[in-house]
């Protein structure tokens, strides 16, 4: 007991409190910026079981908001190395490692043996389809979300309270929220959004304290300002989760969030067949690192939103973006004034696209 003597100390925690703590079983979704301080104070605190879903690999870019991680770790699965960390932090911690993302199929078998769901997810489609499978499976969810030096943060699903559809019933329009590939992030944003979670789980499972439940928490880091804001539970934007976790499993959920458009490619069939596209359009920001791929017009979003003059376009031509998130609105855009140009979306954009590249090269794929 004496790793956990501080907090036993408290007069609300207690034996009693380290004991619901050795017994709790909490699920975090995602490894990333949110997920690693999750996991670290979890693992500190003692909690029992931790599940770790991400189907990603470390990157060289993550690391100053993922400190988790170094450089020897690039190019090994997320969940698997945040696994190992954890052991060497606190043995006690019982791991279980997932090396894939959480989505429709599989959401419900992940999520069922959890008391505790953590979405640390970065995208509108886990979020949905996290909401809806802890509705139907009655699971309370601590979400996160951050942004270029924003956060925020609340308690979903508790006793009762509102859901994530409640405080957004859809999801922005293709292009209409940028990730933090494209906005860019300060590194100790996600930790302290991250430790807030952290937090938030610590008191649901030991009963102590007032969770954020009915409440979202938002931080603006640059004026150092925390602003709560109420809401309910609303029955009707509850009508919008599936009927079942049959119908949850059958949920288009990236369509549902116009992450995909009608026609997308891997990555490495589309490097069996490059000359099938008679032109490539990265539709990144001029500042965004990696550079284009050779050939490609970079044709950044915010200037197609502008309407520009455009090169002439026909046949079949590949558009990416960094992670997939913005080519169905730049897509949207172009067809309107090449309605007979067959618009394909790079499967992933060029994070995965590089994934597939450091596979081949080093024999992984």
């Amino acid at each position: 007991m004496l790793r956990y003597e501080r907090q036993v100390t408290l007069p609300e925690w207690g034996a009693e409190g380290q004991e619901k703590m050795r017994t709790a079983k909490v699920l975090v979704v995602g490894a990333g910026g949110l997920g690693v301080p999750v996991i670290q104070y979890l693992a500190a605190a003692g909690v029992g079981h931790l599940g770790i879903v991400d189907g990603d690999v470390v990157d060289l870019s993550n690391i100053h908001r993922q400190p988790l991680y170094d450089a020897d770790d690039c190019g090994r699965n997320k969940a698997t190395v945040a696994a190992e960390k954890v052991f060497q932090l606190n043995s006690d911690v019982t791991t279980i490692v997932y090396t894939f993302q959480l989505q429709a199929d599989n959401a419900a078998d992940l999520m069922a043996p959890y008391d505790i769901i953590i979405d640390a997810s970065d995208n509108f489609p886990t979020r949905y389809c996290i909401n809806d499978a802890a509705v139907l499976l009655d699971k309370p969810v601590v979400y996160g979300a951050v942004s270029a030096m924003e956060g925020q943060l609340s308690v979903l699903n508790y006793q009762e309270g509102p859901t994530y559809r409640c405080l957004f019933p859809t999801p922005p329009p293709p292009g209409g929220a940028w990730d933090c590939a494209t906005t860019g992030i300060m590194g100790t944003i996600p930790g302290t959004i991250g430790m807030l979670m952290a937090t938030e789980a610590l008191k649901i499972i030991t009963g102590i304290g007032y969770p954020l439940r009915r409440q979202l928490l938002t931080w603006r880091a640059s004026m150092q300002e925390f602003i709560k804001f109420e809401f309910d539970r609303n029955a009707d934007y509850l009508n919008l989760v599936p009927e079942n976790l049959e119908a949850l499993s059958r949920m288009d959920y990236p369509a549902f969030c116009g992450v995909l458009s009608s026609t997308t490619i891997a990555p490495e069939t589309w490097l069996s067949s490059p000359s099938d596209f008679s032109a490539i359009i990265d539709v990144r920001e001029e500042n965004e690192l990696p550079p284009s791929m050779e050939g490609a017009l970079r044709l950044p979003l915010s200037r197609l939103q502008q309407r520009p003059d455009l090169p002439v376009l026909d046949g079949r031509v590949l558009v990416y973006c960094q992670t997939g998130n913005r080519t169905p609105e730049a897509i949207r855009i172009l067809q309107q004034q090449f309605p007979a140009v067959h618009f394909v979306t790079l499967e992933g954009g060029i994070k995965a696209w590089q994934l597939f590249e450091m596979n081949r090269k080093y024999g992984n794929a």
